[in-house]
C-alpha cells in the first residue's frame, strides 16, 4: 500500500517472526529510509494476509484468520482490531468472505447459505459498526455461470464477481451482466486482483 503527500509516499512491510506478532517497518520516500514502528500483536495462531489490504477512509484493512478486521493507522502508526458482522462472524455456513471498498468507505461481502451476496459497511471508522447495505440475487446468473463469488463492487450499482475463466459485471437493477473472458494461462479469477491509480506525481528517486 502507497500513500502520497506532496509527491512523497510511505510503503508499510510487515513480517511476522513468530506466531504472536507482525514486525512493522515503513519506508519513507522523503527520507529514503526505513523504520521500525509498533509491533502487531494478535492472538496465538491468528494470521492475516499481508497482500490482501483495502485502503479506505484512509487505513489500510485486513481480514484475519478469526474473522477480526485489522485497522491499520498508516499516520499515527497505530492499530485497531474489531470483528466482522455477528451474524457472519466465524459463522462456516458464509462464504467468500472479503474486505473490499465501497464509495470510498470500508466494505465486507459474502456468500449468504442461499447463494446471495450480502454488502456490509462501515459507515464510520472511529466508532466501527456494521450496517447491511446490499443483499444481491444471483440465483438466475448461478444457472449460467459455473462457480459465481462475490469479488466487490465496480460501483454502487454493479457488482463484481469472479467465476471459471472469467470476469463478470451484474448490474443490479436489472439482473443483466457482462461477461470478460481471462487471458490464456488464467484459469481462476483468483488470479485477478483491482488496481487503482490516479495522475498523483510520485518522487521515486528520493531527491
Amino acid at each position: 500500500m502507497i500513500t502520497y503527500s506532496h509527491g512523497f509516499f510511505q510503503f508499510p512491510r510487515f513480517r511476522r517472526p513468530d506466531f504472536y506478532n507482525y514486525h512493522c517497518e515503513i519506508f519513507d520516500s522523503e527520507r529514503w529510509s526505513w523504520r521500525r514502528a509498533e509491533d502487531i500483536l494478535l492472538p496465538h495462531g491468528e494470521m492475516f494476509d499481508n497482500n490482501q489490504s483495502v485502503y479506505a477512509s484512509g487505513l489500510i484493512y485486513w481480514l484475519t484468520t478469526d474473522d477480526n478486521v485489522l485497522a491499520f493507522n498508516h499516520e499515527q502508526e497505530t492499530y485497531h482490531t474489531f470483528p466482522l458482522p455477528e451474524l457472519v462472524c466465524k459463522n462456516c455456513e458464509y462464504s467468500c468472505k472479503q474486505l473490499v471498498e465501497y464509495q470510498g468507505k470500508l466494505g465486507f461481502i459474502c456468500k449468504t447459505p442461499e447463494g446471495h451476496i450480502h454488502l456490509w459497511g462501515v459507515l464510520d471508522r472511529k466508532h466501527p459498526r456494521w450496517k447491511l447495505i446490499k443483499e444481491v440475487n444471483i440465483d438466475l446468473l448461478a444457472k449460467e455461470v459455473s462457480f459465481p463469488s462475490p469479488a466487490g463492487f465496480y460501483n454502487a450499482d454493479v457488482a463484481l464477481l469472479k467465476a471459471f475463466r472469467k470476469m463478470i459485471f451484474y448490474k443490479l437493477q436489472d439482473s443483466s451482466y457482462n461477461e470478460i473472458e481471462l487471458l490464456d494461462g488464467l484459469c481462476f479469477a483468483a488470479d485477478v486482483f483491482p488496481f487503482r491509480s490516479d495522475l498523483e506525481p510520485v518522487n521515486l528517486r528520493g531527491r
